[in-house]
């Protein structure tokens, strides 16, 4: 599972900042300090863009990167992907050190179903940040998605090392595993990821398929079953993925 934001068409993360969450986004990550500037997301997402939008032409010019950097969140809590993705290139642009805009676009560029550019993205903000382990794990779900299996375990391990409590980053790895065919592995990080959180529907439902696969069918279908009340839509969404029972 991605945190950020994209498991299952889902963004999710955890907050790594007191940066406000945006209407829209679930958590936030990142997010530049802006002093006595009201633009960071509140009152949610459309009045963080016409709030930012004034504030561009008012804040001085080496600050106004953080701007764009909320304003393209807002618009990336809105869906739309193509004004945020404009708006992270600009931030970028105006300050190339900042490691969350980056991640930010990566995020937009997973959005955009752009996951060769997402992965590049994910990969310079964990070199601005080492310790980023929401940028590892982003960069592991991606390459599980284009089946780069052995390079997506390795971003995955690391993200686990970083943090070893990430139920996201155990339920990327666990789901990597499951593709790799290693089913005992497998279980075994969607076990420890159902334990930090046990309402967590994508590593419900891949344990099941995992049980399942281990000669366990009767447990398997009730995790199935019951990852679907959590999130009707999960089979439809991991047939996506090309996992089915």
């Amino acid at each position: 599972m991605k945190t950020t934001w994209l498991v299952a068409g889902i963004f999710i993360s955890i907050v790594i900042t007191n940066a406000p969450a945006l209407a829209g986004v679930s958590i936030y990550i990142g997010g530049p300090p802006l002093g006595d500037v009201s633009c960071s997301g509140k009152l949610g997402a459309a009045t963080a863009i016409t709030d930012c939008t004034v504030a561009l032409s008012t804040m001085r010019p080496e600050r106004r990167w953080a701007i764009l950097f909320y304003r393209g969140h807002a618009y990336f809590a809105q869906g739309d992907y193509e004004k945020a993705h404009q708006d992270f290139d600009l931030s970028i642009y105006m300050n190339p050190q900042y490691a969350y805009s980056y991640y930010w676009r990566a995020e937009t560029n997973q959005g955009m179903d752009r996951r060769v550019d997402a992965i590049s993205d994910y990969e310079v903000a964990a070199k601005l940040e080492p310790d980023f382990s929401e940028a590892y794990n982003g960069a592991c779900w991606v390459r599980a998605m284009l089946a780069e299996l052995d390079q997506a375990l390795i971003d995955c391990n690391k993200a686990v090392e970083l943090d070893s409590k990430y139920s996201a980053a155990l339920d990327s790895r666990g789901f990597v595993y499951f593709r790799m065919a290693r089913y005992s592995a497998a279980l075994a990080d969607f076990n420890t990821a159902l334990t930090q959180n046990p309402k967590l529907a994508e590593s419900l439902y891949m344990r099941g398929l995992t049980k399942i696969k281990l000669g366990n069918a009767p447990d398997g279908d009730a995790d199935i079953e019951a990852a679907k009340v959590l999130d009707p839509k999960i089979a439809e969404t991991y047939a996506g993925y090309g996992i089915t029972p």
